[in-house]
């Protein structure tokens, strides 16, 4: 198995399956970046969702508590901007680390920003997917206040 798994074969098979998990990534933060929410609600499972947003401490979401919540993220935040750093991952897992930055339109609870601030988090999700859908997504996030931990 060794030799197998160092192999040109192996290699270059993850090295695509890597890019295609990064096309889904783009595509969704393109979706974002849309500012159309439905887009975004798009890319997650109808049934047996599991998210959650370990910044703002909103946890286990399924798919109507998630369209609530993004919703929220909607209308509290303007002008988001998300910058990939990286995306590993191949099949059905990845992980996605990427810089948010946005602006504040109101305070929002475990937000170290107030009203007006533009912000920054550092973030990473694991995301598991099934039929080329969101179907578990845990975001974790450093918010980029000094001294502030989540």
């Amino acid at each position: 198995m060794g030799a197998e798994f160092g192999s040109s074969v192996f290699r270059a098979e993850l090295a695509k399956a890597e890019r295609e998990m990064r096309g889904r990534v783009d595509a969704y933060t393109a979706a974002w970046a849309s500012g159309n929410i439905d887009a975004v609600l798009a890319y997650f499972v109808e049934e047996g969702l599991d998210y959650s947003d370990y910044g703002l401490m909103v946890l286990h979401m399924d798919k109507k508590a998630l369209a609530d919540h993004f919703r929220h993220i909607g209308a509290a935040y303007a002008d988001m901007r998300f910058e990939t750093r990286d995306v590993r991952g191949a099949l059905d897992f990845c992980v996605w680390e990427y810089v948010i930055e946005f602006t504040l339109l109101e305070d929002v609870q475990h937000c170290p920003y107030k009203k007006g601030d533009r912000g920054k988090a550092f973030c990473a999700a694991t995301i598991r997917w099934r039929d080329g859908k969101i179907c578990g997504n845990n975001d974790y996030c450093v918010w980029g206040i000094s001294g502030v931990q989540v």
